[in-house]
């Protein structure tokens, strides 16, 4: 269902507004939370890409690499706006 779809990705700005907030206070531990999440439902509501990210998400958090992070937002980011526009 659209509607579902919809509230998927508006539920997406939420994410990447934590994990802004998480980059800058060093919280990696909140990519590993939000990748995993996103890892196991993104391809469920039709985003194989983003099932992706999240896996480079939770991986970068897991090893508390802040430059892998902050790539790995940059990627959801671009995936946001592309997608969000629709």
């Amino acid at each position: 269902p659209e509607e579902v779809r919809l509230r998927y990705i508006e539920r997406r700005q939420k994410d990447i507004e934590s994990l802004r907030q998480a980059l800058t206070n060093k919280a990696l531990d909140e990519f590993a939370r939000i990748g995993h999440q996103l890892k196991g439902n993104a391809s469920s509501f039709g985003y194989p890409d983003l099932e992706k990210i999240g896996v480079q998400m939770e991986q970068a958090g897991m090893k508390g690499d802040s430059s892998e992070a902050s790539r790995s937002l940059q990627m959801f980011e671009d995936w946001y706006s592309k997608i969000g526009a629709l």
